[in-house]
């Protein structure tokens, strides 16, 4: 067999099958090992014919035309580096300031050239464009672009006070490829010597002079041009909100003097009465307002289409010191709700942060799809003061809405997909209030080691509704709702599931509060929280396997949970913005207390166990809390790392004697240790006995995970993750050999995996695939529990794959 590869330039490699002969007298075994060696031989053929093709693909100056290079790298060498670090000036910054970048690397490699250069480009086929069209063009070296980044460099480290800066440029090629380097000397910084207030107003000298210990420029501070820019920002907001409508960061204006020497700047603020070439004379007027209207169901396409008549049949009211304009029909939301989601107020001085704070609370509503707020002049000067009136004009949205909808699910790992059918109300009562009422049929796949693929059937019942204020008996003033923006949660649910292990219902009802305490910090309270649970079959298999440790047995029965619970939520993430993002959220849930102390105060009767019921169900008490952190760190555009730390705990105690297995914590799934499936790990080093079922849950969950993400092509993107941790059980009753916590002893049972994922990125879902690997399995009884230094791999057993939808943290 002959293969040609004088198409990728590659090896070739000529094999002769008639040296493997069968003859009459070969018995059976000796065919069955040759027809393994040619197997063999073949494969090898394909691996050394594939990685062939990949040598001559990775080789990135494939395509460049002679007398032109790759640009292969750009490095930035900067002389005194540890001294413009201490300005927080760094190579990452200065590297966003170079006009061109070579081909994205993924750990070294470039892909996205790869798959460029894969095409012919003597061909114009389908598969030759698509992989043009998502692959990278290889980046040329343009020598003018070196000179412009040059310049770049300069200008950016001179905003930042290094005036005396010098770039030096300077291009190493070899072999149709070139690097870049910029050596950078930036000298030391001018410095804020000192500031001069140059502000002939009598007005507004005052103001800014009051303010200068918030001021963002310090002297003995590097001369920065940002800080300026954000200085003047930071005094267009002072003012503003002090009245002055008419003032703009165009009357602002900076002077630097350096002739001092020294390497020192003599900085002037200068208000002056000029904006777009223009001299205005009110900069220094206060504003006030006058009147407030609301135009409460603004129709914006009829006050286009024939704005004389569509205003002539608006009919105003007069309430409370707030005029509310509308057509002849009911407002479309009462008049209180709007007053309190206002901040601008009659009788009051202008201030910018009230338009703010005004647009913002309304938009949170959710019941208007359009918000503009404008101010009209309204008489002259009173007592040095400009009169002007307010304009909020609200669009409503449709009240409302049904919907059905297919959607695919990811309970616990577990893919599916369900049928939706929706109907939502947007102020239901006429008070913001959102109502939404959801039918649900589901069907998910349960994969399982030793199980196959199995079928979770689900039908639901669903109803919440959202009030813009708290609900009794909490404080409700309108001062409080401004400050806070609280809602009250109201919600009932009905679930039927029917697992190969068991079929249960479920009635659920909620009632929570949630407030903003401040920009990134959010609570949740609930202090009502009902569950009942109705185990209508179990598997008789399965009942079995419960009642193997009593622990379990007393899990899985019928129980009621009367449960109330508080978390804490911060999260910094910013719309529209590639930051780091912290997140952070604490919860603690706490069952039965109440119940309890109303039944030991009545002397109520106890069952045999010793445990108190109710409507025929015994309620649970336990505490149970946990702490989930996430820290995302953006490396650019294309990669970043997110770490992920968690840990929780649950106690029974009194009225129960195990956690009811919806409150205990499993390991493993999509969104967990993925190198194991879902609810397959612990706990502890329990080993299960009865791979028939694997519903392996428990009180104390630790797991900690590292993921590095990129970018790809087209909607695709990759990842590479590492996981570790366990579940155990604190109980102990629970009599699982290995299960329990021991301090001195639970790092030997940490689990840990890693494995590469695929995300598919369509904007508005994201759908992942997960192949994970054991690296350390604890259920390992004997020697290590290092999987390569134990026991060879076995796909079916060491590796999993999961599937998700979203992140999986």
């Amino acid at each position: 067999m002959f293969v040609s590869c004088q198409k990728y330039q590659s090896l070739c490699i000529f094999v002769n099958f008639k040296a493997i002969k069968l003859t009459g007298l070969a018995t059976n075994e000796r065919q069955k090992h040759l027809f393994s060696d040619r197997k063999k031989i073949l494969f090898y053929l394909m691996i050394i014919y594939c990685f062939s093709v990949l040598f001559q693909a990775c080789a990135p100056a494939k395509y460049i035309p002679e007398g032109q290079y790759l640009l292969d790298k750009n490095k930035i060498r900067i002389d005194q580096e540890n001294e413009i670090r201490k300005h927080n000036i760094h190579k990452q910054d200065i590297r966003g300031y170079i006009h061109q970048q070579p081909n994205a690397r993924i750990f070294g490699f470039r892909f996205n050239l790869w798959l460029y250069n894969l095409s012919n480009p003597e061909k114009d086929n389908w598969i030759n464009k698509w992989l043009r069209r998502v692959g990278d063009e290889p980046v040329i070296l343009d020598t003018i672009g070196i000179l412009k980044s040059s310049d770049q460099i300069t200008t950016y480290l001179q905003t930042h006070g290094y005036f005396n800066t010098v770039v030096n440029d300077s291009v190493i090629k070899r072999k149709k490829r070139a690097k870049v380097i910029f050596s950078v000397y930036p000298d030391k910084p001018y410095l804020v010597n000192r500031i001069n207030y140059n502000i002939n107003d009598s007005v507004l000298a005052p103001l800014i002079l009051e303010d200068t210990l918030n001021s963002l420029v310090k002297k003995g501070q590097p001369f920065e041009v940002d800080v300026l820019k954000n200085e003047r920002k930071r005094l267009e907001k002072v003012l503003r909100d002090s009245g002055f409508y008419a003032f703009s960061r165009e009357n602002i204006r900076f002077l630097a003097d350096s002739s001092i020497g020294r390497q020192r700047v003599n900085l002037s603020l200068i208000i002056e009465p000029v904006r777009a070439g223009k001299r205005t004379s009110d900069i220094n007027v206060r504003y006030r307002i006058r009147n407030v209207y609301f135009f409460v169901d603004y129709d914006p396409q009829s006050s286009l289409k024939n704005p004389v008549t569509y205003y002539a049949a608006l009919d105003t009211l007069f309430e409370d010191g707030y005029y509310y304009v509308s057509e002849s029909r009911p407002a479309f939301v009462k008049r209180k709700v709007i007053r309190q989601a206002n901040y601008i107020r009659p009788g009051s001085g202008y201030s910018l942060q009230n338009v703010e704070l005004t647009r913002k609370h309304l938009s949170g509503l959710k019941v208007y799809k359009f918000i503009n707020i404008y101010f009209t002049p309204a008489g002259n000067h009173e007592a040095g003061e400009r009169i002007i009136d307010c304009h909020i004009q609200l669009s409503p949205v449709m009240q409302q809405s049904y919907a059905i909808e297919v959607e695919g699910t990811n309970s616990s790992g577990n893919l599916g997909g369900a049928l939706n059918l929706q109907y939502q109300h947007r102020n239901l009562f006429h008070g913001a209030e959102i109502f939404r009422i959801n039918l649900k049929q589901s069907i998910e796949a349960l994969a399982q080691e030793q199980r196959g693929i199995k079928q979770i059937i689900g039908s639901a019942v669903e109803t919440e509704l959202t009030l813009p204020q708290f609900l009794f008996p909490v404080i409700n003033t309108e001062r409080f709702i401004k400050k806070y923006n609280p809602k009250t949660n109201i919600s009932f649910s009905y679930n039927y599931q029917r697992r190969p292990d068991y079929t249960r219902t479920i009635f659920a009802g909620l009632m929570g509060y949630n407030w903003m305490s401040s920009k990134y910090v959010s609570h949740i309270v609930s202090p009502l929280n009902i569950n009942a649970v109705h185990l209508s079959y179990i598997d008789p298999s399965f009942l079995a396997h419960l009642d193997t440790t009593t622990y379990l047995a007393f899990s899985y029965r019928d129980v009621f949970i009367p449960a109330g619970s508080y978390s804490y939520i911060y999260d910094n993430q910013r719309l529209g913005r590639t930051t780091d993002r912290l997140y952070m959220r604490f919860n603690a849930e706490f069952a039965g207390n109440l119940l309890h102390g109303v039944y030991k105060l009545f002397n109520a009767q106890a069952d045999s166990l010793g445990s108190y019921h109710i409507l025929g169900l015994q309620f649970a008490q336990y505490v149970k809390t946990d702490f989930d952190i996430r820290y995302t760190a953006v490396i650019n555009d294309a990669n970043s790392v997110v770490f992920r730390g968690f840990a929780g705990i649950g106690i029974p105690y009194l009225n129960s004697r195990a956690l009811p297995f919806e409150k205990q914590y499993y390991a493993g799934g999509a969104n967990g240790i993925r190198a194991w499936q879902v609810r397959s790990l612990g706990p502890g080093s329990y080993v299960v006995k009865n791979t028939r079922f694997y519903n392996q849950t428990a009180d104390m969950k630790l797991e900690a995970n590292m993921e590095y993400r990129f970018k790809l092509f087209w909607v695709l993107e990759g990842a590479l993750f590492l996981d570790a941790g366990n579940i155990w059980a604190v109980n102990r009753e629970d009599d699982r050999a290995g299960a329990l916590f021991r301090l001195n002893t639970f790092m030997d049972d940490i689990a840990l995996g890693t494995g590469l994922g695929a995300r598919f990125d369509f904007n508005y879902f994201l759908f992942r695939i997960d192949l994970g690997m054991k690296l350390r399995d604890p259920s390992i009884q004997e020697g290590s529990r290092w999987i390569y230094a134990s026991r060879p791999y076995h796909f079916s057993r060491d590796f999993a794959v999961q599937v998700g939808i979203g992140y999986p943290f």
